[in-house]
């Protein structure tokens, strides 16, 4: 799990649309904030929240990443097969 967290605190430095012009350590910086800001706010935000909102609301997470992945790959095979060739 930390290295995923830390793949998507880093990675998107790299992205070819980065144009701030900050050099690494202080985007890094900017990104580790916002990451600890989540971290330290997210735990009382989801106690709060826990007490209204029932168990089976935390599945919906899951649910609409499974549903996301079905329509994402449905649109591809639709993409590939409506393809024609060229007169």
């Amino acid at each position: 799990m930390g290295t995923t967290i830390l793949m998507i605190t880093v990675l998107p430095y790299f992205l070819p649309s980065n144009t701030s012009g900050l050099s690494f350590s202080p985007w890094l910086a900017g990104r580790v904030v916002i990451v600890l800001a989540g971290f330290t706010l997210g735990y009382g935000l989801r106690q709060t929240i826990g007490i209204a909102i029932p168990a089976s609301v935390g599945a919906l997470p899951m649910t609409f990443l499974i549903l996301t992945g079905m329509t994402s790959c449905y649109l591809q095979f639709y993409g590939l097969m409506k393809l024609r060739l060229a007169k």
